[in-house]
């Protein structure tokens, strides 16, 4: 009961207020009316609720003032009443503030869940990325090293080629000029045996007979006529050109040599082959 007058000491007060107003206002109503000099003034009626008013007094009752039993009975009923209802209320706001509070735990987890989910896949992402970074240039490292071999092994080829062209061209040099060598030795040999039988003087011999019979012997021509011809002949005996060296004659005479070698064109064979002179040097000089 103590508890029920504390919580409801506020209706008890005012109730009593009212009443302390209705009687001040009754009192000073009676004042009045015995005053002959006052006009009487009209008050207005008041309609109260018996059950309504029962309640404010009930409810604004001070802690010290007990209501009378039959309305406290049935305002305590519907007080009580009030309270299991406002429990209920408060009962079924605290479920459903717990049930969205785990809805929101559930809902944060799961975030978080889904969270460390998508950090672990780009973890996961970044290191395949990571390794395949790492493959793609350990490949690509080994391709230039492969490379590199090869370029390297395609050179050294192309060197060990060129060397061998080069020794392959000297060593065939060689065996050429060995063999030139020998030909010419063995053409010196054999040029030499057939100086030594006369058959070089017997060659320019026939040289200077053929010059000396195309010769057309000039006026100013003189007794004891000796002039150095140098003649350049092909292989056949054609002759390719004629130059007319020491010579004690005028430039008629010269002229006169040149044309009768010219003419004497291709120069008799030699006897032997190898007394063969491209470049000959003969003397002329005609007889007496």
């Amino acid at each position: 009961m103590t508890a029920w007058l504390q919580d409801q000491w506020k209706y008890l007060g005012g109730a009593v207020g009212i009443h302390l107003l209705m009687v001040l206002l009754f009192i000073g109503f009676n004042w009045r009316s015995h005053q002959a000099i006052v006009p009487q003034l009209a008050i207005q009626g008041v309609v109260v609720n018996q059950s309504q008013l029962n309640a404010l007094v009930t409810h604004n009752a001070p802690p010290d003032v007990a209501p009378m039993p039959a309305e406290s009975s049935e305002a305590e009923q519907q007080i009580q009443e009030q309270k299991l209802q406002e429990q209920k209320q408060e009962q079924e706001q605290v479920r459903l503030q717990q049930q969205q509070l785990q809805l929101k735990q559930k809902q944060e987890q799961a975030r978080v869940e889904a969270e460390q989910r998508r950090l672990a896949e780009a973890e996961k992402k970044k290191q395949l990325l990571e390794q395949r970074k790492a493959a793609e240039a350990e490949q690509k490292k080994q391709q230039q090293q492969a490379e590199k071999k090869r370029l390297a092994d395609v050179q050294q080829k192309k060197r060990e080629a060129e060397l061998k062209r080069q020794a392959d061209a000297e060593a065939k040099a060689q065996k050429e000029r060995e063999a030139e060598l020998r030909s010419q030795m063995a053409a010196e040999e054999g040029r030499a045996t057939a100086v030594n039988a006369g058959l070089l003087n017997q060659y320019v011999a026939l040289i200077q007979q053929k010059v000396m019979r195309n010769w057309i012997k000039p006026q100013t021509a003189k007794s004891g006529l000796e002039c150095e011809v140098k003649v350049t002949q092909a292989s056949g005996g054609t002759v390719l050109s004629v130059t007319i060296g020491r010579c004690n004659g005028d430039q008629a005479v010269r002229t006169s040599i040149e044309t009768a070698v010219q003419a004497a064109s291709p120069l008799p064979a030699p006897p032997d082959a190898r007394l063969f002179e491209r470049n000959l040097l003969f003397i002329f000089k005609p007889a007496e």
